[in-house]
């Protein structure tokens, strides 16, 4: 499925009351905690495809810097993927900026 949380997750209750229990898979932009949130107990097994690394794994460098720097700017460590993959699409943006604004 390639949509919103909302309607991802009426499509799956509507699924579940009809009686059909298919492998539900959706890509990341559907925002998977908010699917989980909204589709409630329907919402058991859906797979989320994610384009970004774990946000809770301090191991990789990126997301070491993302959670320290969300935590410094907003004193709260609500990690999502969604954010994660905007910290990484901005950091790209800006660094893509800087090296055009000094060559």
């Amino acid at each position: 499925m390639i949509s919103a949380y909302k309607s991802c997750a009426a499509f799956i209750k509507a699924m579940r009351a009809a009686g059909f229990n298919p492998q539900f898979m959706n890509v990341s932009f559907v925002g998977s905690k908010a699917l989980a949130k909204e589709s409630g107990l329907d919402g058991r097994g859906v797979a989320v495809s994610q384009v970004v690394p774990f946000p809770w794994n301090i191991g990789v460098p990126v997301v070491k810097e993302y959670q320290q720097l969300l935590e410094a700017s907003t004193g709260k460590q609500d990690y999502s993927f969604t954010s994660l993959e905007g910290f990484i699409a901005a950091k790209v943006l800006v660094e893509g900026c800087v090296v055009r604004v000094t060559t």
